[in-house]
């Protein structure tokens, strides 16, 4: 994204709740050690995501079928 796209929208349009997969659970039982490989790279590191929405060609963007 780049000049007046980055400045037209940030942020987050809708959060699914509960859409988390069951391994990424903090409740799942995860070696300590393993994670702190991830925890390191993490502290020096920057994470960039840019994600779009894509609507099937028979959907409108309000969720209705095309008549």
């Amino acid at each position: 994204m780049t000049e007046p796209c980055r400045r037209c929208f940030h942020g987050v349009p809708l959060i699914i709740e509960d859409t988390l997969p069951s391994y990424l659970s903090p409740d799942k039982d995860h070696d300590e050690e393993d994670w702190e490989i991830y925890g390191r790279y993490m502290l020096t590191s920057r994470i960039n995501l840019n994600l779009r929405q894509v609507y099937p060609l028979e959907v409108n963007q309000g969720g209705e079928e095309k008549s």
